[in-house]
């Protein structure tokens, strides 16, 4: 135990981990706010503004239709055709009044009823865009049966348990947060070997084990504890500002797979630790090799 805390404080301290540490938190923090503040309101004005195009598209093939139906009214197609483009010109109208109001719930219901009545009239049975409107639909299915609310997609929830954990899921991953993390983890052992703490022989003697091993998993557990303390800070005050939601809120993969969102969450923080693990070993081996290249 006396060991353990010895090594727990000289890594805290050193002045290069806490610098790492603080740029881990600020990564963190950093992301969310730019996610929140830029990111979800690009995406929302690009959605006004593609609803708004369809609808003056629509309107202008509203009108074409009626022009050809009135030329020839015994033609039941064009009377088919012109009474889906009114329906598709109706959704998107009240798409556009719930987006200018940020009812993003009602917006997304109206995609939903779109696609069921597309799926139910068998016109693209069997095509991508059917199955693509079966996965939204199931999805949707899945948001409502928790009491969620839908976003402007799938996916996406302003929720603060939805906004965590897909956060966790995507930024864990991150290229970025993976090289400041080897950086963090290898250089401690990296400076014992250079200062002659570790020496080859012991390494390659199996001698210290102890020693090494809390070398090895007192910086992972350091930087999973900054990492999840750093997503439970971010749960709290984004739950206080918009609402904690549920953790059972559906997350929908690309096969059309549906999970709830704690549970790929969880899966992802696992593997994150075992990453940890992988890298500081790698960080271990590559120390002794250009240190010792180098003596």
């Amino acid at each position: 135990m006396t060991l353990t805390c010895f090594e727990l404080k000289r890594f805290i301290k050193n002045p290069k981990n806490k610098i790492c540490l603080a740029i881990l938190v600020l990564f963190f923090l950093v992301l969310f706010g730019f996610n929140q503040l830029s990111v979800n309101q690009q995406f929302k004005t690009m959605t006004l503004a593609s609803t708004t195009t369809n609808l003056q598209q629509t309107k202008q093939s509203v009108a074409a239709i009626k022009t050809q139906v009135a030329s020839a009214p015994e033609d039941t197609m064009l009377a088919k055709q012109l009474i889906l483009s009114q329906e598709q010109e109706k959704m998107l109208s009240e798409q556009l009044k719930a987006l200018t109001a940020d009812d993003l719930d009602r917006f997304a219901t109206l995609a939903y009823e779109a696609d069921l009545a597309a799926l139910k009239s068998g016109d693209m049975a069997g095509s991508d865009d059917d199955q693509n409107r079966l996965n939204s639909s199931n999805y949707y299915l899945a948001v409502k049966a928790v009491g969620g609310k839908m976003g402007l997609m799938a996916n996406d929830a302003a929720d603060a348990s939805f906004k965590t954990g897909s956060a966790i899921l995507h930024w864990l991953s991150a290229t970025t947060l993976l090289v400041l993390i080897t950086v963090l983890i290898s250089d401690v052992v990296s400076a014992d070997i250079e200062s002659s703490q570790i020496r080859f022989y012991q390494l390659i003697g199996g001698r210290k084990f102890r020693q090494l091993v809390l070398k090895l998993l007192l910086p992972i557990g350091v930087v999973g504890v900054v990492t999840v303390l750093t997503f439970a800070g971010i749960y709290l005050i984004s739950g206080l500002l918009i609402g904690f939601g549920t953790w059972h809120y559906p997350y929908s993969l690309t096969d059309g797979r549906i999970f709830p969102i704690w549970q790929l969450s969880l899966k992802s923080l696992g593997l994150f630790l075992v990453s940890l693990l992988f890298i500081g070993s790698m960080g271990q081996l590559l120390s002794l090799i250009f240190k010792k290249a180098w003596s």
